[in-house]
């Protein structure tokens, strides 16, 4: 599939509307909470980027390393927090932590479209997806104090067919979750459940 006709595919099916919650529960670890106990839980956004370096659609994540936080050590997709100060919109986070992460400056004319927000009850954030397409993605200077690896998946490797159970541990939770074991990681939790929603559009 050639970058053009998977713009098609995607931006076809997302006009006829977002699965949102249908696809991250398929996703969802047991016993967590979809919507956030409060009004205005903080706004983040990160960067599913869709490259084509052999010309099948891969998707790029990352491992973020250990810290003495909740998101310590999984697979994510490159983004963060959204700043007042430097940011006008939550797409704008997702660009600007893209860069400071990875190195990948992706400009708003490869973004093709926006996921379902989805809140993240560990870390009181409500995240925004945002797709880009970049037809071959290399990556620049690694911020290696938040990131311990980048990685690219193709999208063939993810099919609902092979997820799998887990239980999946860290600070301030314990859970059992589905998950996909792909490149040598398990992606689970939000990472999981916004691909799934992706997944389902394409």
């Amino acid at each position: 599939m050639n970058p053009e006709t998977f713009i098609h595919r995607f931006q076809n099916n997302i006009a006829t509307g977002l699965p949102g919650e249908k696809a991250h529960r398929r996703l969802m670890p047991n016993n967590r909470r979809l919507y956030p106990g409060n009004a205005n839980p903080q706004k983040s956004a990160v960067l599913l980027i869709v490259d084509f370096p052999t010309g099948i659609p891969s998707i790029t994540f990352i491992k973020r390393t250990v810290y003495n936080g909740a998101h310590s050590g999984q697979i994510a997709f490159p983004g963060g927090k959204f700043d007042p100060l430097l940011d006008q919109s939550p797409l704008d986070t997702a660009i600007r932590e893209t860069m400071e992460e990875i190195g990948v400056f992706v400009s708003k004319n490869q973004i093709i479209g926006e996921l379902s927000p989805l809140f993240i009850p560990v870390s009181d954030l409500m995240v925004h997806p945002f797709v880009a397409v970049v037809p071959i993605l290399g990556y620049g200077k690694i911020d290696y104090r938040e990131v311990e690896e980048v990685f690219k998946i193709p999208v063939s490797e993810l099919n609902f067919d092979s997820v799998k159970s887990g239980i999946f541990e860290g600070k301030n939770y314990r859970f059992e979750a589905p998950h996909w074991q792909a490149a040598n990681h398990k992606i689970w939790g939000a990472t999981a459940m916004i691909l799934s929603e992706f997944l389902e559009l394409i």
